[in-house]
């Protein structure tokens, strides 16, 4: 019992000490590097003819820009190249200098957006309408305004010329004998009553003067 007891102790112990190399192994092995990734020192980009192009070490102005061929690059050419992007760049002796981006479409409005801006169009297009027809009523109120105000001075000439009449027939009434009166019920125009009284005033004017 005592021998069983011993080992057990040691095979602890050296199972102790196995642990230790382990963790101090650990502990003194070298930290990993981190793996590093290089970074392409050029552009690559497709032309809108299929062709393969190839700017370094940007797409941008000062850079190189060639052609990329099974035999190797290639100087692109002088001139306007246009990507599949719709950018365009400009090439000077195979150094780029020009690059003008590609302008992104408008995007296309929805049905519902469609159905508003027509709806909008139609709203001004009636308040153009309700505009044109409201100064055309005004300027047909204004012209009844004038039509019925010189309609109203018209009248009070009228007035004055028979206050006038009635006065001097007035005052020649008093100095003439009196005479019956005969009296017709006739209907007459408002113009037919002005001209006879015309009539009369011009006609009592006269027998004064002769007097």
């Amino acid at each position: 019992m005592a021998n069983t007891e011993k080992l057990t102790t040691v095979e602890k112990l050296l199972r102790v000490k196995d642990k230790i190399k382990i963790a101090l192994a650990e502990f003194d092995a070298p930290a990993p590097v981190a793996e590093t990734i290089e970074q392409a020192d050029f552009v690559e980009a497709v032309l809108e003819s299929g062709e393969a192009v190839r700017a370094t070490p940007t797409l941008a102005v000062g850079s190189v820009m060639s052609l990329i061929s099974p035999d190797g690059d290639i100087p692109a050419p002088d001139g306007s190249h246009t990507l599949n992007d719709g950018t365009k760049v400009v090439v000077l002796e195979g150094v780029i200098s020009e690059v003008v981006e590609a302008v992104a479409p408008p995007a296309e409005a929805s049905p519902d957006e469609i159905a508003m801006k027509e709806q909008i169009e139609t709203l001004k297009t009636e308040n153009e309408t309700l505009k044109l027809s409201i100064v055309e009523n005004t300027k047909a109120v204004d012209l009844k305004f004038t039509e019925l105000e010189a309609k109203i001075a018209n009248h009070n000439t009228i007035n004055e010329l028979l206050n006038e009449a009635f006065v001097a027939l007035s005052e020649v009434t008093v100095n003439t004998p009196a005479q019956p009166v005969k009296t017709e019920t006739v209907q007459m125009s408002a113009q037919e009553v002005i001209q006879a009284q015309t009539a009369k005033f011009e006609k009592l004017r006269n027998e004064k003067f002769k007097k």
